[in-house]
């Protein structure tokens, strides 16, 4: 029998999505591995207790600290970001967030 935490564990690590929990220090907390290294070409080693910001485009920085901030305050919010990928171009993304 799978238990409950088990089964959140294999949804997350098979939806295609990039799901990440960032701490309040923006350091990446937990990722799934197998999307993130499809999308970004980072494995969790390479992400984990790593800043948000060290990835996100100069220009995107701004707007990626006033959401952040929102969500710790208030709302969920959503953005469009830009993240670099580890052979050193940009993608796009959407976010998503909660607090938890």
């Amino acid at each position: 029998m799978i238990k409950s935490g088990e089964i959140n564990e294999i949804i997350v690590e098979k939806i295609n999505d990039l799901v990440s929990i960032i701490n309040q220090d923006l350091k990446y907390e937990f990722v799934n591995e197998k999307i993130h290294q499809k999308l970004t070409g980072y494995s969790s080693k390479d992400l984990i207790d790593k800043e948000l910001l060290e990835f996100v485009h100069l220009e995107d920085y701004k707007k990626v600290l006033f959401e952040f901030d929102n969500l710790l305050q208030t709302s969920i919010p959503y953005l469009e970001v830009r993240l670099k990928h580890k052979e050193g171009h940009f993608i796009w993304i959407e976010s998503n967030g909660n607090n938890l």
